[in-house]
């Protein structure tokens, strides 16, 4: 019989730690379009709350446009909660005539946090923040939505209560 607890316990860490990895890739920014930009939806994952100053590496920022002809690729980013400076970078694909005419030629833009709120959040929840495209410098609103790290701690919670009450349901069986 405790061969089987054993093995609730373990396959309850494998889910807490699947759920966990799964979890990770909650960060999410719409920004709405903008003079020739579409509206823009960034994801990326990162292991928890972004706290102080974190590089994004491009392999891990997906994006979205709602402009079938527009089409660009991340080239990194940086979440700063203690100061400004917080940015998401992109190049246009040589081939998107949109992109090209949106940037003025140059290829290349950056959207960078703006206005009142020049940090980046380091809760979880909702947020409204201002972004400025560069170029052509017009600044946008949009909601990023961070994280609930303790989500994972009430599923492992529930997990490790479930492997007591199985094994104490084993003990009481085999009296």
């Amino acid at each position: 019989m405790r061969a089987t607890t054993v093995k609730v316990f373990l396959f309850a860490l494998a889910l807490c730690l699947a759920s966990a990895q799964a979890y990770a890739t909650g960060y999410s920014i719409t920004i709405p379009s903008v003079a020739n930009y579409p509206t823009t939806t960034i994801r990326f994952s990162a292991p928890g709350i972004l706290n102080g100053s974190q590089s994004i590496a491009a392999s891990s920022i997906k994006v979205s446009f709602n402009d079938a002809n527009f089409s660009a690729t991340p080239t990194g980013g940086q979440w700063i909660t203690n100061a400004s400076g917080t940015y998401f970078g992109f190049t246009c694909a040589p081939s998107s005539v949109a992109c090209m005419k949106a940037t003025r030629g140059k290829g290349t833009y950056t959207y960078k946090l703006v206005g009142a709120a020049l940090i980046a959040p380091a809760t979880r929840g909702r947020f409204q923040l201002n972004w400025d495209v560069n170029p052509p410098g017009d600044v946008v609103e949009d909601v990023a939505i961070l994280p609930e790290p303790s989500s994972i701690l009430l599923l492992l919670g529930g997990m490790l209560m479930l492997a007591w009450l199985m094994r104490r349901k084993l003990s009481v069986a085999r009296c």
